[in-house]
């Protein structure tokens, strides 16, 4: 008997605006990847999976010149960013603004209940697939009648910062197509893990970076004004701090053929650049806050390995991120010695 496929996702809202995101958001990649299609290297499609069994972020299948995207890998997303960045504004950010310089801002308790909730199911997708109820956020606005104008205006603004971020992860698969690398990845992902050199790995590990770097330029894209750094700098965040928590286990957070998870986020907030000082704390108290959630969630590990959270009497919530990136660092090394 077929499994019975879920109903529709409101995520199917974002469809076409994710792949008009991909092909404009600059026009010189457009070109290379429309005369890589013109050449017959790139097929002039996505590969769409509904109904998988686990989450998978986007990834490229170099025999088939195309990019396979899981529609319960974007619903993750888009849940993702909307409740951890609305808990985010709605909670912490106004509660600051109010102790700190005595602003009246009302905080929504209301917002940030169903933003948990949304919270709650992004993470059930990780074990089994269910339906999306409507009547929580989402990007669908068809559903739009269950939710406050507030969340609305939520609504909208992690639309921006999801196309972003799923676009960075489309952006580096396709480098990997168009800079030529998939035929020498093949050849090394098919030996056995004993035939794999180390010179294999380190050509991996190249080509991964590359396709980072190419994949963050698209999205920075020479943007000079800080706000608008700092907001693409979230969704940066949120596509590279996401796999933390969709591996299966913190062993994974090592990597063999890409840079380790924690290595990698640290590298890419660094990509951002920002010299504001209000914008850098801004982004870089966001992701601890994520962090912070990471430690909590895998308390019990960390405590029986005596790594403790870091002393918050840092000096700026940059040097506290990568203070919570040397812990994780120290995990990752207990356990490979354990």
């Amino acid at each position: 008997m077929q499994e019975e496929l879920p109903r529709p996702s409101p995520i199917r809202a974002l469809e076409h605006n994710i792949t008009f995101h991909f092909e404009q958001k600059n026009k010189s990649f457009c070109n290379r990847v429309l005369e890589e299609i013109k050449n017959g290297n790139i097929e002039p499609h996505f590969n769409y999976e509904i109904g998988s069994k686990i989450i998978q972020s986007p990834f490229v299948i170099c025999k088939e010149k195309t990019i396979q995207i899981q529609e319960r890998f974007l619903e993750f997303m888009w849940a993702f960013i909307y409740s951890h960045w609305v808990k985010f504004e709605e909670g912490q950010m106004k509660y600051e603004l109010n102790i700190k310089y005595g602003e009246k801002n009302e905080i929504d308790m209301t917002v940030i209940k169903r933003a948990s909730l949304l919270r709650y199911w992004a993470f059930s997708l990780l074990n089994e697939l269910t339906d999306w109820d409507i009547q929580l956020p989402n990007p669908n606005p068809k559903a739009y009648a269950y939710m406050s104008e507030k969340e609305k205006i939520y609504a909208e603004k992690v639309n921006t910062i999801f196309l972003d971020a799923i676009g960075i992860l489309l952006w580096h698969e396709a480098s990997h197509i168009i800079n030529c690398h998939c035929e020498e990845m093949i050849k090394i992902k098919e030996k056995t893990n004993d035939k794999t050199t180390e010179q294999d790995k380190n050509f991996i590990l190249v080509c991964e970076k590359e396709a980072d770097n190419q994949a963050l330029e698209i999205l920075m894209n020479e943007e000079t004004d800080q706000p608008q750094r700092m907001l693409k700098g979230v969704s940066i965040l949120m596509a590279f701090i996401s796999p933390l928590f969709l591996v299966k286990g913190p062993e994974k957070i090592n990597q063999v053929y890409h840079p380790d998870l924690d290595v990698r986020l640290g590298n890419v907030l660094e990509f951002v650049g920002i010299t504001d000082q209000v914008c850098e704390y801004y982004l870089y108290r966001f992701g601890c806050i994520i962090l912070d959630e990471y430690f909590v969630m895998n308390s019990t590990l960390f405590q029986n390995l005596k790594i403790y959270k870091p002393n918050t009497l840092v000096e700026t919530a940059k040097d506290l991120f990568y203070e919570y990136l040397d812990r994780i660092e120290l995990l990752k090394r207990s356990l490979k010695n354990t």
